[in-house]
């Protein structure tokens, strides 16, 4: 995700205080890629302006390095890598959130060790679209959907109980992806 701040607003949920950040034009969400190679060229400025790799240590997860914000001695090469990653050819994962979001993890899982890019829309758009915590108009992501199997290479369906079922984003997913010829068998 590239993130270009509009506003920021402070709500309570819960009696605990959360900042929100609202998504200015340009921002970005970027389907998923394997970033490994990347990940281990950056190199990050400590406080003492000292240089060292944003992955210090390979074996270990990225996670660990990834706990506080690093400045990063030069952002070229992410921004290069970014840019290009919406070049690239992408596969789409449909599938049903009620029962099939752990077999579409374990597809995605294989598809990025593949080396494929893809988009999955759990994890590819603005959380308050996909878990609608704010009411934003159906056709809005429909259509986003829609333009996203017009863009990917195919449709992968994660089949499930209630994969396709009437009235379901995975129905016209699925219906819209076998008009167009990119339904994955």
């Amino acid at each position: 995700m590239k993130l270009i701040v509009e506003s920021i607003s402070q709500k309570v949920v819960n009696d605990r205080p959360l900042l929100c950040f609202r998504a200015a034009e340009g921002s970005m969400w970027f389907p998923y890629k394997n970033a490994v190679e990347i990940l281990i060229e950056l190199q990050t400025l400590n406080q003492n302006n000292t240089e060292m790799r944003l992955w210090g240590n390979p074996e270990q997860q990225i996670g660990y390095y990834l706990q506080s914000i690093r400045q990063l001695k030069d952002g070229a090469k992410l921004q290069e890598w970014a840019s290009n990653i919406n070049l690239e050819p992408f596969d789409f994962i449909s599938y049903r959130i009620k029962d099939g979001t752990f077999q579409a993890w374990l597809q995605v899982a294989k598809l990025i060790n593949d080396e494929k890019v893809v988009f999955w829309d759990r994890w590819t758009l603005p959380r308050r679209m996909v878990e609608r915590r704010e009411f934003i108009d159906d056709t809005i992501l429909t259509d986003f959907l829609q333009q996203k199997i017009q863009q990917c290479r195919q449709v992968i369906p994660i089949h499930s109980d209630l994969y396709g079922a009437p009235g379901s984003y995975s129905a016209l997913e699925k219906a819209y992806a076998i008009g167009l010829g990119k339904l994955k068998p």
